[in-house]
């Protein structure tokens, strides 16, 4: 990894918090040995043998993969991210434009009351977490995305 430049692949990453963090603290976190961080921060095209092994992101990425290939369990994923995009006060935005199934605004416009519904509701709620208030949050700025997207799809200037 060059100086300077953020890690791309995961093994980067392990190379880079290696060097950042102590081995005390890293053995400790992961509870595991100083021998398999290591092996995380192999480049696997260089290693031979078992000298370089799959991390805990590689895993991850697996579990988010195959959650994303299901439909009904796609929010789980993006739910997730969500979370640690805000971590590093980002905000995660997704790469589809909101289709609308709906042929008006009107009925597009009732469509998004439920998803509304429910954020005021967590919103409200004592017992609501951080993560369920975005949530919800999420779902009703997608409902509305869809309102803007269909009233510029019916003004012809969706391009």
């Amino acid at each position: 990894m060059k100086q300077g430049r953020s890690p791309l692949e995961t093994w980067e990453f392990f190379q880079f918090i290696k060097k950042a963090f102590s081995q005390t603290y890293l053995n400790k976190l992961f509870s595991i040995s100083s021998t398999q961080i290591k092996r995380w921060a192999r480049n696997p095209r260089l290693a031979t043998g078992d000298k370089a092994s799959n991390n805990p992101i590689d895993h991850y990425e697996t579990i988010l993969k195959d959650l994303m290939e299901d439909e009904e369990l796609r929010h789980i994923a993006r739910a997730i991210i969500s979370r640690q995009a805000d971590i590093v006060g980002c905000k995660m935005v997704e790469k589809t434009i909101a289709i609308s199934n709906k042929k008006t605004i009107a009925e597009e416009c009732l469509n998004d009351l439920p998803a509304i519904v429910e954020y005021h509701r967590v919103l409200i709620d004592v017992n609501s977490t951080p993560e369920m208030v975005k949530y919800a949050w999420h779902e009703a700025e997608k409902e509305l995305s869809q309102n803007y997207n269909i009233w510029i799809q019916q003004r012809g200037l969706l391009t």
